[in-house]
């Protein structure tokens, strides 16, 4: 597995080289390329994949490559996201990231959506600690935090079961979070 590195950026800056490709025991996590486009089109307008978090996002050629630079390219240092793959297959069966990590607050966003037909499989938890385990120890990062929609209870409860702990409802959503000494805990 490639390891993710310091490398200097502009003067007084330092930034996280990006790792390619990580590998699980059933899955594997690989950036995507500019190319890939059909790939993250078929989990965001799958209706079964994505009933679960609020229905079908449509993606344009052109709006993947406005998110895909954005991702990648402008904000690569804030955002972190892989496809994942099934290894006895080479199926893309989702997507796992974290996004809008704040510098000075260790903080971000998570997210992982696996196909509806891969579920129950554990390829969800694999790559949530694949992901996570890149954000707090490569990435030097203190909290995960999400909101899930009211109406996902098994992504609820899957993402308690992982030892997020819920911390308020509002509008948006269930907010949770995962901190540096819980997710310590959970890795013993």
């Amino acid at each position: 597995m490639p390891q993710k590195f310091m490398e200097r950026g502009p003067p007084g800056v330092a930034f996280l080289k990006e790792v390619r490709e990580m590998q699980g025991k059933r899955i594997y996590l690989k950036r995507p390329t500019v190319d890939d486009y059909l790939l993250v089109k078929d989990i965001w307008e799958d209706e079964e994949t994505m009933e679960d978090v609020g229905g079908i996002c449509e993606l344009s050629k052109e709006r993947y490559e406005k998110w895909y630079n954005r991702i990648f390219v402008s904000d690569k240092n804030r955002n972190c996201y892989y496809l994942v793959f099934e290894n006895k297959s080479s199926s893309c069966c989702g997507e796992v990231s974290f996004h809008q990590f704040d510098e000075l607050t260790r903080r971000a966003m998570f997210n992982i959506k696996i196909v509806k037909k891969y579920r129950g499989l554990g390829y969800g938890k694999e790559s949530m600690d694949l992901i996570l385990d890149e954000f707090f120890r490569k990435w030097n990062g203190e909290v995960m935090e999400d909101t899930l929609w009211e109406k996902n209870p098994n992504g609820l409860n899957i993402i308690k079961k992982y030892g997020f702990k819920e911390v308020k409802r509002d509008e948006e959503g269930i907010w949770v979070e995962l901190n540096r000494k819980e997710w310590e805990i959970i890795k013993k």
